[in-house]
């Protein structure tokens, strides 16, 4: 990296990337009749927990909600 630059913005390039992926799926799933015709292609539901911090969340909500604390 050069001396002076430190961050790097991709201003829309995720979201367009998000938008073209989701209706190429779409067309794919819509002529297939078939979700497993997109799931080669697609994040697993495990990624999207460990994404969301779904693990703590849960441990969270565990500790929050506990009826023998009350």
């Amino acid at each position: 990296m050069s001396e002076g630059i430190w961050n790097f913005i991709f201003a829309n390039q995720s979201i367009r990337t998000v938008v073209s992926a989701l209706k190429e799926n779409l067309r794919t799933l819509r002529a297939s009749a078939d979700l497993m015709s997109v799931e080669g292609r697609i994040s697993s539901v495990e990624e999207i927990f460990r994404l969301q911090g779904a693990d703590e969340l849960c441990r969270a909500e565990r500790k929050d909600f506990d009826p023998t604390r009350r």
